[in-house]
């Protein structure tokens, strides 16, 4: 800016490499922030639109064409939505539980961002139209209210959307009476300090908030009451009207303020309206069932007097075997309980294996066909025992039923395979 303003090239050149380098670095970091949900060329791509779009609003300002600067203004103003939810959409899809699991780009949470984005730039452009008139801009006032038009269609399309023509025509003829056309009536009043005029301005103001807020409770089925809403409209109005206020005093730090403060209030007016429509009509704002990931099936696999252990595609060796002894077929508890990823603890004094699968605790004791599930005793049919190589040993088919495993067995080569949904 102040390059430009200096007609200073050299200085023109160096702000330009500065900001390269800033949309270089930044994407870099945004890239990496997200572990690469959001892509570092789509972010640059994203943030030199943005750049580009802010220089040229500038430079259209200060070669007074008015009416490229502000059509460009609202290209960046909007784009800078689209660069909010392919952040937000990066960062819930890469911490999901931090976020319930929900997405950012749902229809509800477009028509919420829709609706802020149409609120926020109303308020936006009307300080901005009022301030330029105020300080005898005409030109740039002019461009402000033809800009301002811009946004007025496009929020009666959006209305149109839900409520149809006859809907949309109502705001539109609500909207601009006594609220956008208001603004201009009243900057007149103020600069020429008519507290006659001024009393009367806002006096179609109030008429205003309480005329809306009447629509919008009667569009939304009551989901927007009148009291919300007029109480929301009549706090926009009267920060609309501080910014001014301030601006023509010469208190321009809190002017600012309150145009940062009434731009902040949009968003929950936008977010208040976009709730009301979404309970409204509920089941246009459904999502489709995301289906269900298809469970993950573990295998096992032993063999009678064999050490081969398996256990999905992986292969390891156990230092004992599964056996079958009167007439019943055992297996060796830990390695089975470690290999789906239970814990398991032996009490050498107690002699008691203790396992944890789960939610589920199971307790067993050597030299007894007693155990315990969750403090419940149970018959395991078998007698529990420690092998030659020291390790224990329990009945196949009544460890794999309480845990829910299926049980193959092929009596041909003695194998063994469990396999569950886990």
């Amino acid at each position: 800016m102040k390059a430009t303003k200096m007609g200073n090239q050299a200085g023109i050149k160096q702000a330009q490499a500065n900001i390269n380098g800033f949309v270089d670095e930044f994407s870099t970091f945004l890239s990496t922030a997200t572990e690469g949900k959001l892509p570092k060329a789509a972010a640059k791509q994203a943030l030199q639109v943005h750049e580009d779009l802010v220089q040229k609003v500038f430079d259209e300002y200060v070669a007074g064409d008015y009416a490229d600067a502000y059509k460009a203004y609202r290209e960046g103003f909007k784009e800078m939505f689209d660069v909010s939810k392919a952040l937000s959409t990066a960062i819930t899809t890469q911490m999901p539980e931090k976020f319930k699991n929900t997405k950012a780009d749902t229809k509800a949470a477009d028509l919420r961002s829709a609706l802020n984005h149409l609120a926020s730039e109303h308020f936006a452009l009307s300080a901005l139209q009022m301030q330029e008139q105020f300080d005898g801009r005409t030109a740039a006032s002019n461009a402000l209210i033809t800009t301002e038009a811009g946004n007025t269609a496009d929020f009666k399309a959006a209305i149109a959307s839900v409520y149809g023509n006859d809907g949309a025509n109502a705001f539109e003829k609500i909207w601009v009476t006594n609220h956008v056309n208001a603004q201009s009536d009243y900057v007149k009043a103020v600069k020429n300090n008519d507290a006659t005029a001024r009393a009367a301005v806002e006096k179609r103001i109030a008429g205003f908030t309480t005329e809306f807020a009447t629509f919008l409770d009667s569009a939304t089925a009551g989901n927007l009451p009148k009291a919300a809403g007029q109480q929301a409209l009549t706090t926009h109005e009267n920060q609309v009207q501080n910014v001014l206020n301030q601006y023509a005093a010469g208190n321009y730090d809190a002017s600012y303020t309150t145009n940062r403060e009434g731009f902040k209030v949009m968003f929950g007016v936008g977010q208040a309206l976009g709730n009301a429509i979404v309970t409204q009509f509920n089941d246009k704002f459904q999502e489709p069932a995301t289906p269900a990931p298809a469970p993950e099936m573990t295998t096992v696999w032993m063999q009678l007097n064999s050490k081969m252990l398996k256990i999905n595609d992986k292969t390891t060796n156990m230092d004992t075997t599964p056996v079958l002894w009167k007439n019943t077929t055992y297996i060796p508890l830990r390695f089975l309980s470690e290999g789906i990823g239970a814990t398991v603890k032996w009490d050498k004094k107690a002699q008691q294996v203790t396992v944890m699968a789960g939610d589920d605790t199971l307790e067993f004791w050597v030299n007894n066909n007693v155990m315990e599930v969750n403090g419940v005793k149970k018959n395991v049919g078998a007698t529990v025992f420690v092998n030659k190589d020291g390790r224990t040993q329990v009945p196949l088919r009544f460890i794999a039923e309480l845990l829910n495993w299926d049980v193959k067995w092929a009596q041909k080569d003695g194998s063994i395979t469990l396999t569950k949904s886990m």
